[in-house]
């Protein structure tokens, strides 16, 4: 009797598991024991139990016999399907038919690649292992030579799948100048991996005008003092040192006199991340331990408050550039996959509304603000510059303006900086 309620048990634990547990159960950790104990029930209860007598039946075993290969064809069966079938979700039928092809790709290697590598009948087993052992070298050279061409690109267009526009967000130094005969810097960029990502065009508009830029980056830790940030809900002990060694450094250079800070602002105000909610963010004071959206956007302002204030105390200018729009979708692989046919149409348009992008921002574009103005900085939106039109694209004119869904390619901070709504008024505050 208490096999069998065991049994029971833990098939009923596991099927809950499959109802209850999503990407943000917190798996792996302590919703995990959900599953796990209820297959220890069914082991434990043995195979006469009630629950286990249904599991060991003929379709069942062998749905488990498959189930590896079923795990490793499911995958790219249904990227397959995507990918031929267009946007939105598959069909009824085209699900069905999925399900199908994994099923029968599942036995076919099944059948004739994990039964015969198991029980090795008529060739030697050297043989075997030496005919996988090439087959393994093949695909392995495929995928080297792939990976070295940089994919097929004569599937899409040179201007998606061309090295310019794939270039790195990081800059060569952390200086817009290096080497004998370069002058001192009068600018400095001091934030989080945005204002890394800006520094090519920061450097550029720099340049132009026979001026030398510092970067001061570290990532995942915006330039506000006196404020824990947390990643993950946990501590980040090395932002605090890094602002505060950024900060003496600063106020005591006086050759320094504009100051630039760039950080993900919303990501910080928000808690959470935008689009594919891998992350989340958030910062506290002394006075607020517990971490929410609440509290996060008051030691946003009381952090970045006293940033701006140490640096106008020292007489500098302060522009406080505001989060590009967060895009929620790798930009390249959005771009790629609308060039490549499909049998329902063309793919969603690689943009976000400017709807979106407003309600995403508008409380931390608000809160920026008021210290902006209390404190006597400037505030340039970088959203404002990018959305036209009622949406935010990825790209303008050819060029992916993102290197990722949230940072600017360096064509993108070239972009931002280039215009000249934008470069009129900085040219007025250039030391």
């Amino acid at each position: 009797m208490g096999r069998n309620i065991a049994s029971l048990g833990g098939f009923a634990m596991i099927a809950l598991s499959i109802v209850v547990l999503d990407r943000h159960s917190g798996v792996p950790g302590w919703p995990a024991l959900l599953p796990c104990v209820g297959a220890a029930l069914l082991l434990w209860a043995g195979e006469h139990a009630v629950a286990n007598r249904v599991l060991a039946s003929s379709p069942l075993v062998f749905v488990g016999l498959i189930s590896y290969s079923l795990y490793l064809w499911h995958w790219p069966v249904l990227t397959l399907c995507k990918l031929v079938m267009g946007p939105g979700k598959l069909t009824q039928w085209q699900s069905a038919g999925a399900v199908f092809a994994s099923f029968l790709l599942a036995w076919t290697s099944w059948r004739w690649i994990e039964t015969p590598m198991r029980r090795p009948r008529s060739a030697p087993a050297r043989r075997t292992l030496a005919s996988y052992a090439l087959c393994m070298v093949l695909l392995a050279t495929v995928g080297a030579a792939t990976t070295a061409l940089g994919g097929f690109r004569g599937r899409v267009s040179v201007e998606v799948a061309g090295e310019p526009v794939r270039e790195s967000s990081h800059y060569p130094g952390d200086s817009s100048c290096n080497g004998p005969g370069c002058p001192p810097p009068t600018i400095a960029l001091w934030g989080d991996s945005q204002a890394l990502a800006l520094m090519p065009g920061v450097a550029e508009w720099a340049q132009q005008n026979h001026r030398t830029v510092v970067l001061r980056s570290h990532n995942s830790c915006p330039p506000l003092l006196g404020v824990d940030v947390l990643f993950d809900e946990q501590l980040l002990e090395t932002c605090a040192p890094f602002n505060t060694k950024v900060i003496d450094e600063l106020t005591k250079d006086s050759g320094i006199r504009l100051v630039i800070m760039a950080a993900r602002w919303p990501w910080y105000g928000e808690t959470t991340d935008f689009g594919f909610d891998r992350h989340s963010a958030g910062l506290r004071t002394a006075n607020h331990r517990a971490v929410d959206r609440t509290s996060s956007l008051t030691a946003l302002a009381v952090g970045l408050a006293r940033s701006v204030a140490a640096l106008r105390a020292t007489g500098k200018t302060v522009i406080l550039i505001g989060q590009a729009p967060e895009l929620g979708f790798e930009p390249a692989s959005c771009l790629t996959r609308r060039q490549l046919p499909t049998s329902a149409g063309p793919w969603p348009a690689c943009n976000v509304s400017a709807a979106a992008v407003l309600l995403r921002q508008g409380a931390t574009q608000a809160t920026i603000e008021d210290v902006a103005r209390g404190e006597q900085a400037l505030f340039f939106s970088t959203a404002s510059l990018l959305c036209e039109m009622a949406t935010c694209p990825a790209a303008v004119g050819g060029q992916i303006l993102y290197s990722d869904d949230n940072h600017l390619s360096p064509a993108g901070a070239r972009y931002v900086f280039g215009r000249m709504g934008f470069r009129a008024p900085l040219l007025s505050l250039l030391p």
